[in-house]
């Protein structure tokens, strides 16, 4: 799909896949939009008749924009192209915990507080509006690259 247009936002390349579909960097049809860039989770073509999966992502969709905090990727559009259910998201340029992990295998105690602190006050938002994650693990915590190194729960496939 690299290249293709799905809503206002053009596909640039694949970041990663899941359990419901694919993750993509895209960037807006009009450059004058803010964010510019986004990341676009689109539900899988072998999925897309599935009448519970379909229900899940739309849930997933739900969820993510009833939740506003700094520690959250923020949902920023969605909507079905040919078919194809699909959400743009926050574009966090950075990597999991799981890709931290793999590199360094043990992280400074001073950033592990750090970013434990960002999780528990993501976490708590999203209790604070009766949601459960039910998926916390490594792959779904990314941190930026930047020098603000802000964690952002992602994936909220499974949340209730």
């Amino acid at each position: 799909m690299t290249g293709e247009q799905i809503g206002s936002w053009i596909l640039d390349r694949e970041l990663g896949k899941g359990g419901m579909g694919i993750v993509y960097l895209a960037h807006h049809v009009d450059s004058s939009k803010q964010p510019n860039q986004a990341a676009i989770k689109v539900l899988a073509l072998e999925h897309a008749m599935d009448e519970s999966i379909h229900e899940r992502f739309q849930r997933e969709i739900a969820v993510l924009g009833r939740l506003k905090h700094a520690n959250i990727v923020r949902l920023l559009d969605y909507g079905e192209e040919k078919g194809r259910a699909f959400y743009a998201m926050e574009y966090v340029d950075g990597v999991s915990f799981q890709t931290l992990l793999n590199q360094h295998q043990r992280l400074p105690w001073d950033e592990v507080l750090d970013m434990a602190m960002q999780v528990c006050q993501a976490l708590k938002h999203a209790h604070n509006h009766g949601i459960v994650h039910r998926d916390l693990k490594p792959s779904n915590l990314l941190r930026s690259n930047d020098d603000s190194r802000v964690v952002k729960l992602t994936d909220f496939g499974v949340a209730w």
